[in-house]
């Protein structure tokens, strides 16, 4: 059975039924850990620098060396509105044979994994992918090439104050079966922060906390609790999630690898909770901590949640024994009245 999750609910005081589940957790976790010791387990996360091979065909991308810096990993800026940089990318072509790629930008997210991905060829970018231009909009590199290709970045005189990531892309489009094409992409990230005031904020929501019961008595609940954390600032945040879950017969601590969320993305956050003695009334509470990449430090977001987890197959266990328990004294008590009549 999965428990039902539920908002946690300001509590005046505890209700009978509430006493009593928790009487009755601790009662089966006594009953239990002899056999079943707790356990608890802590779970354990840019740029690719060349397009993996298909055939003779592949290549690689990197910024290149000039005034705004040599050995660069990526693109980055500080820049105000109106401002205009003049930049390129370095592609090269590391088979053999002749290569046709497409040159574009694109605005970045972070994906539900937590890496930073770019919109694809198609969905139209409404932020960074459309303050960069390329006069080379398609390359031709020849076997073992490589060329510069300039791009000009310009920020619109309205950009708003913050970070804004976005990326440079080469893609190499491959008919295949049909009306299916495979489009490979090799990019390099591009990273603004336009000057201003900013925020850094992360919000936690969506928390969900699913616990079953283990179908023997001795067996330790199975689940997770799962949550949504969202940038709602404007820049780029490292946020790391962190759970505590606890209950009258125990209480779990787990901690997730942080992550960088770009603004107005979200990412899943899950933890697993299982091989601990959660039982009976079961509260949650998950704190996100929040870092900016220019080392600042936001509020914790803090969110929790209230399920009730209830051991059936500890109760049937319990109630056997009580059972059993009154049958024996039933009968002692008869045997004993018989034995007083027959003297």
């Amino acid at each position: 059975m999965t428990a039902v999750p539920s908002r946690r609910a300001p509590r005046p005081g505890a209700s009978p039924v509430r006493v009593a589940l928790r009487a009755l957790a601790v009662a089966v976790v006594t009953l239990a850990s002899a056999t079943a010791p707790l356990a608890l387990a802590a779970p354990s996360g840019p740029d690719a620098a060349a397009a993996p091979a298909t055939g003779d065909l592949t290549w690689s991308v990197r910024p290149a060396d000039n005034d705004l810096g040599a050995g660069r990993p990526n693109f980055a800026y500080e820049l105000a509105p109106g401002d205009v940089v003049e930049d390129a990318l370095v592609v090269t072509n590391l088979g053999a044979t002749p290569l046709e790629l497409q040159v574009y930008a694109a605005d970045a997210f972070t994906t539900a994994s937590g890496h930073l991905d770019l919109l694809p060829d198609g969905e139209p970018s409404t932020d960074l992918g459309t303050w960069v231009t390329s006069p080379a909009p398609t390359l031709t590199l020849e076997g073992a090439q490589s060329v510069e290709v300039p791009f000009t970045l310009t920020v619109p005189a309205d950009a708003a104050p913050g970070d804004h990531p976005g990326g440079i892309v080469t893609s190499f489009v491959q008919a295949a079966d049909g009306d299916v094409r495979l489009d490979r992409r090799l990019g390099s990230r591009i990273h603004v922060r336009v000057a201003g005031e900013t925020t850094l904020t992360v919000a936690a929501s969506d928390v969900v906390t699913s616990l079953s019961p283990s179908p023997v008595p001795w067996g330790t609940p199975s689940g997770t609790v799962t949550a949504t954390v969202t940038n709602t600032g404007d820049v780029r945040a490292v946020v790391a999630a962190g759970l505590v879950a606890s209950s009258p017969t125990g209480s779990v601590t787990r901690t997730a690898e942080p992550v960088e969320v770009m603004p107005g993305s979200a990412v899943p956050v899950a933890f697993d909770v299982g091989d601990a003695w959660l039982l009976g009334p079961v509260d949650v509470d998950l704190t996100v901590t929040t870092t900016g990449v220019d080392g600042s430090v936001a509020d914790p977001a803090v969110v929790g949640a209230s399920i009730v987890v209830v051991p059936w197959s500890a109760l049937v266990l319990v109630a056997l024994v009580v059972a059993v328990a009154v049958v024996i004294g039933v009968r002692r008590a008869r045997r004993g009245r018989g034995e007083g009549a027959a003297a």
